[in-house]
């Protein structure tokens, strides 16, 4: 579930939101083609999964970046929500209204 704001607020380059992905939920994998995107881990537990294969064990805390083209998805293994800010820089198309 994504809470981010949608409006662009003045931002030329950059969108922020929240996401909360609840026990046993995921963010698929995905790329992003011209995007980096910034990642910090706010509560739960999870894994961050990148290119298919490396890991990174998520906590409140961790901070992540993954740079254009790299795909990955995120995973929550805890029992609780795993709750993020993301920030994209370029804002993907659907930032853009």
């Amino acid at each position: 579930m994504d809470f981010g704001v949608r409006e662009n607020r003045g931002s030329q380059n950059l969108a922020m939101g929240v996401n909360e992905t609840y026990p046993g939920g995921m963010v698929p994998e995905h790329t992003h083609d011209k995007e980096e995107e910034v990642m910090f881990f706010m509560a739960g537990r999870g894994k961050f999964v990148s290119e298919g294969t490396k890991e990174i064990p998520l906590e409140p805390g961790v901070c992540i970046y993954n740079p254009p083209g790299k795909p990955h998805k995120i995973i929550n293994t805890g029992d609780e929500i795993l709750r993020f800010v993301w920030i994209y820089s370029p804002q993907l198309p659907s930032h853009r209204k």
